[in-house]
């Protein structure tokens, strides 16, 4: 017996074609195999392969359209497949892993000192050069100007009341419930007193506070916005305790994010009092400036528990007299390249 419609010999008894699917049915199918029906089928099959020849798309015919329609791959080519997602979520994780990181190259080596038992992180950054100020604050903030500095190491995280209490034995803070809360209530003056003893603790006359410029250069971080991290003030109560997320107290240091140089709290949580006077800026480009010969006002950086984010912004001045203690006021240690 055979088909009509694809000219496939078949068993007898087959109900439907095993090329093509069709139904066997007297109407389009051929039982005698005599000679004259021989000839019928031949006739038939040289029919139905220039058919075949004419509509190409025919030879795809099956009785599962379905499956037709799906591409077939070759074994290579699902191996190459499986390859290239493999190489696409490495590339991918790689990349998340390295942006997570948040830093500029050249930047982030820290070292430690012992501090009586007492940890002391610090970091340290490369020479570089930036615009200082802003036009877009305070006169104070004005003009912005070039500013080229030398290499430093500045503290990764403000100065703690564990760290004070090592050099100082005691703790001046007013919020004195966690030895990593940054120590406040301490004057400039205190500062100096600490400093002393730092120096002789380790044999390095290095140890300072950070200029206003170091400290500006550090907040900053490469980026010329109001922060850190750009402009977009939603996104400060991720790096920064200030009026709206801090419940009017300082938090333990590190807690938030840090800046693309790894240093914690730079804006926000205590002000931070910086080496040199307060005074004016000038639109010349300067080198490793160090302020005012003198004056009556040091100056401060950085915002606090109690500022908004207006205050806590990279270009922010503030000052007040070297003996000034106040409950929102600590700061941060520099150690100079040389």
């Amino acid at each position: 017996m055979f088909c009509k419609k694809c000219g496939t010999q078949l068993n007898p008894e087959a109900r439907f074609c095993k090329k093509c699917g069709t139904e066997l049915t007297p109407a389009n199918s051929i039982s005698a195999v005599s000679p004259q029906s021989q000839a019928s089928v031949g006739e038939f099959a040289r029919e139905h392969h220039q058919a075949q020849v004419a509509r190409p798309e025919a030879q795809a015919e099956t009785p599962y359209p379905a499956l037709a329609s799906q591409p077939r791959r070759s074994q290579t080519q699902l191996i190459l497949a499986v390859l290239g997602l493999v190489v696409i979520v490495g590339v991918s994780y790689l990349a998340m892993k390295l942006s997570s990181k948040r830093t500029v190259p050249g930047f982030g080596d820290a070292f430690t000192v012992n501090l009586n038992g007492v940890k002391l992180e610090m970091i340290r950054v490369p020479g570089g050069e930036f615009t200082m100020g802003s036009n877009d604050g305070e006169n104070d903030e004005k003009p912005p100007h070039r500013v080229k500095l030398s290499a430093f190491a500045i503290g990764k995280y403000e100065v703690t009341q564990a760290q004070w209490k090592a050099l100082m034995g005691n703790n001046p803070s007013h919020f004195n419930t966690s030895d990593d809360l940054p120590v406040e209530t301490v004057s400039w003056d205190d500062v100096q007193e600490f400093l002393g003893r730092l120096r002789e603790k380790t044999g390095d006359q290095r140890w300072r506070l950070p200029t206003e410029a170091e400290w500006e250069y550090a907040a900053r971080a490469g980026s010329q916005g109001k922060y850190s991290f750009g402009d977009d003030e939603s996104e400060l109560r991720n790096y920064a305790w200030f009026k709206s997320n801090s419940n009017i107290q300082p938090h333990p240091v590190g807690q938030l994010k840090p800046n693309a140089f790894g240093l914690y709290d730079m804006h926000g949580n205590v002000w931070e009092w910086c080496e040199d006077w307060s005074g004016l800026y000038h639109s010349a480009e300067v080198t490793d400036p160090t302020g005012p010969s003198g004056g009556s006002f040091q100056s401060e950086r950085g915002g606090s528990f109690i500022d908004s984010a207006v205050g806590c912004r990279s270009a922010n001045r503030y000052a007040d007299r070297p003996g000034t203690r106040y409950p929102y006021l600590g700061f941060r240690l520099l150690r100079t390249a040389k």
